[in-house]
């Protein structure tokens, strides 16, 4: 009995000095990968973000250029520089294997910051729907056989929602990008 009283009176335990050491280094240690992990998670979203910018602006150029690849018609007719909108004429298969004109128009739609298209349907063009986003500037030209897109894209660093809680994820400045596609159509080749 004496020594399991004995046993109860030893206090065996972490002083004072102790405790703040080691909470002082799991401080560090837990500081330390937050900073890698907050930076990585970072630099991964800056890297979304900039792939959005580049995967639109090349559909938009990709698309764009296929049907000026297969136009029998443009316009504006003529050699032009820096139009804001292209009009597209091209033969398509209808369901009965006959062989349709289908007019498209690809213009920009600077309030929404996409590039739209429309169809024209006899009576004008309708339908306008958005194939791309993040759209700030596009024009076309022509010179001789040679049409010429120039897409310039850009994606503003914050949503709506980071705007009203006040804080960013990225870097202050938007991303920008820029592509330009030459293209002969089939109508002008020789």
């Amino acid at each position: 009995m004496k020594h399991l009283i004995k046993i109860l009176r030893q206090e065996n335990g972490f002083t004072l000095m102790e405790l703040m050491v080691v909470t002082g280094l799991l401080s560090l240690l837990l500081g330390t990968a937050y900073f890698f992990l907050f930076h990585t998670t970072l630099i991964t979203n800056k890297e979304v973000f900039r792939a959005d910018v580049h995967n639109d602006i090349r559909t938009a150029a990709n698309r764009i250029s296929r049907d000026i690849r297969q136009a029998v018609e443009i316009q504006p007719a003529g050699d032009f520089t820096d139009s804001p909108w292209i009009s597209v004429k091209r033969v398509e298969l209808g369901k009965d294997n006959k062989e349709t004109i289908k007019e498209v128009k690809y213009y920009l739609d600077s309030a929404g910051r996409e590039i739209e298209y429309a169809v024209n349907n006899g009576a004008g063009f309708y339908g306008n729907t958005p194939i791309v986003n993040h759209v700030k500037n596009v024009k076309f030209s022509k010179q001789g056989s040679t049409v010429t897109i120039t897409i310039e894209g850009e994606k503003d660093n914050r949503s709506e929602k980071e705007i009203e809680k006040g804080y960013q994820l990225y870097d202050s400045k938007p991303y920008s990008y820029t592509i330009l596609t030459k293209v002969t159509p089939k109508l002008l080749r020789e």
